[in-house]
């Protein structure tokens, strides 16, 4: 950065760190901020955000104190394991101009917490190519091996990820994405350039990305196995939908016949045949020897 563009930067810097720090945003974030997690803490968190990620400087202000109000409120620090502060390029619909809005996202972390919260003992890791791994289901339900490489040896490329979630009742449910799928869900994700080159969280964290990834279709799991833990689980928003998450096009509908009035026109051909029909009397057609209503008829 050349000296010409560094007092700027700076001054941008100070003037949102000092917006931080305004007692009145202050006051804002302390009513939201839930018991465990303290006034100072969260705000040198927000403050080192601000320092690693210089993008959020020339991102749409009101976005980037609604996005730490929100992290405020369910006690997570934008730190990088249990939220972030991500940029997307959003379109205005007043202006209808593209501007960079700050969405605050859960991480890794901020989804184990939501998973407490639901009863669940829950815990992702991703699995390396020298790393020993087994996983199978039988009668007895689901089951894992993971023994990753020794230390100090190499585990070699990421080949996976995991997630498991134990239920109160003691039944294990496990989730497990080769590389294939966890690609699919990072090209899901909006957080990525023109090219489709990943940015954001993709970019600076891909290994949580991932382990978020087999979360996220965990929880979908045990939403629908547990309804206690379901209501809890279903607050967690994720900012990509992958193949698990698609749903089949809805048939198309068959189109609504009109209402017949009495006043359509009819074709030619047909009006030809109705005008050579006689034309029905107000009374009801009579026989000849019909004699008529006779005394104790019902008419």
């Amino acid at each position: 950065m050349s000296n010409n563009a560094v007092a700027p930067y700076q001054a941008e810097q100070r003037s949102l760190v000092a917006s931080i720090k305004d007692p009145r945003f202050q006051a804002q974030i302390q009513a939201s901020l839930p018991p465990s997690v303290s006034l100072e803490r969260f705000t040198a968190v927000t403050i080192a955000a601000i320092n690693h990620s210089p993008k959020l400087l020339n991102a749409d202000r009101q976005s980037f104190y609604n996005a730490v109000v929100k992290a405020a409120q369910e006690g997570l620090l934008p730190d990088g394991q249990d939220a972030v502060l991500n940029i997307y390029n959003t379109k205005d619909r007043e202006t209808n101009k593209w501007i960079k809005k700050v969405q605050y996202q859960r991480m890794v972390g901020g989804v184990l917490k939501q998973f407490t919260k639901a009863g669940i003992d829950a815990y992702a890791e991703s699995v390396y190519q020298n790393d020993q791994f087994d996983f199978w289901n039988d009668t007895d339900g689901q089951h894992i091996v993971h023994r990753p490489a020794k230390l100090g040896t190499p585990r070699g490329d990421r080949i996976g990820a995991y997630a498991v979630g134990k239920l109160t009742s003691g039944r294990v449910v496990i989730q497990v994405m080769d590389m294939d799928a966890l690609d699919r869900a990072r090209a899901a994700s909006k957080s990525k350039e023109e090219d489709g080159t990943p940015t954001g969280p993709w970019r600076d964290w891909p290994e949580r990305m991932e382990q978020k990834s087999a979360l996220h279709r965990l929880r979908k799991r045990i939403a629908v196995i547990d309804e206690t833990a379901s209501k809890e689980l279903n607050k967690i928003d994720d900012e990509f939908v992958d193949d698990d998450d698609k749903q089949p096009a809805a048939p198309a509908e068959e189109p609504k016949q009109p209402v017949p009035t009495g006043n359509e026109t009819r074709p030619a051909a047909l009006q030809a045949i109705v005008d050579k029909e006689p034309r029905p009397t107000d009374e009801p057609p009579r026989d000849s020897a019909d004699p008529g209503p006779m005394e104790g008829d019902i008419i």
